[in-house]
C-alpha cells in the first residue's frame, strides 16, 4: 500500500476554515443573545421576589386576611424557584459560551502566530464583535461575574424563606 498522496501541497488544514470560524462565531453570537436574556429575566425575578417580601413585610404590621400573605409568600416561593432553574440554565449557557470563546480566540492566536512570516491580517470585525459582546452578555447585570449567580441564588432563596416564615409567624400570632 503506498501511503503517500499524489499531491503533496494538498495536505488537509488543521486549522479550521474561515467559514466554520464564522459559523462558531454566529454560534457564540446566538449564545449572546440567550445570556443576554436571561440575565435580564433574573434580574427581573429577582426585584419582584424583593418586592413581594417588602409587601409581605409590610401587610405583616397590619391585619390582613391570611389567604392574601399566604398568597404572596407562595409566589415568592414560585420566583425563587424560577429564579434558580434560571440561574442554572443561565451558568449552563455561560459555560457553553466560554468554551466557544476560548476556542476561537486560540484559533485566531494560533493564525496569527502561523502568519508572522506572511503578512499578518486583522481577525474579520464579526468575530471581533461576537466575542466582545459574549463578555459583556456573560455576565448578569450589576455584579461581578464571580459572585453573580451564588449571590442571586442565595438572595432568592432567602427572599421566599423570609416571606414563608412572615407569613407563617403572623398567621400563627394572629391565632391567640
Amino acid at each position: 500500500m503506498d501511503f503517500e498522496r499524489d499531491n503533496p501541497e494538498e495536505s488537509p488544514s488543521l486549522g479550521p476554515s474561515d467559514a466554520e470560524l464564522d459559523r462558531v462565531a454566529a454560534d457564540l453570537d446566538l449564545t449572546s443573545e440567550s445570556l443576554s436574556k436571561n440575565g435580564n429575566l433574573l434580574l427581573a425575578l429577582t426585584l419582584l421576589n424583593l418586592l413581594i417580601l417588602i409587601a409581605v413585610v409590610i401587610r405583616s404590621t397590619r391585619y390582613v386576611e391570611w389567604y392574601t400573605s399566604s398568597s404572596a409568600a407562595l409566589l415568592s416561593l414560585l420566583l425563587t424557584v424560577a429564579a434558580i432553574l434560571r440561574l442554572a440554565i443561565f451558568e449552563r449557557t455561560r459555560r457553553r459560551g466560554d468554551s466557544l470563546e476560548e476556542e476561537i480566540s486560540e484559533e485566531l492566536q494560533w493564525s496569527l502566530r502561523s502568519s508572522i512570516s506572511k503578512e499578518p491580517r486583522r481577525p474579520p470585525i464579526s468575530i471581533r464583535l461576537a466575542l466582545r459582546e459574549y463578555r459583556t452578555a456573560s455576565k448578569l447585570p450589576l455584579l461581578p461575574r464571580y459572585v453573580d449567580i451564588p449571590l442571586l441564588a442565595m438572595l432568592n432563596i432567602s427572599c421566599g424563606l423570609a416571606s414563608l416564615v412572615v407569613t407563617l409567624t403572623v398567621h400563627t400570632t394572629s391565632l391567640y
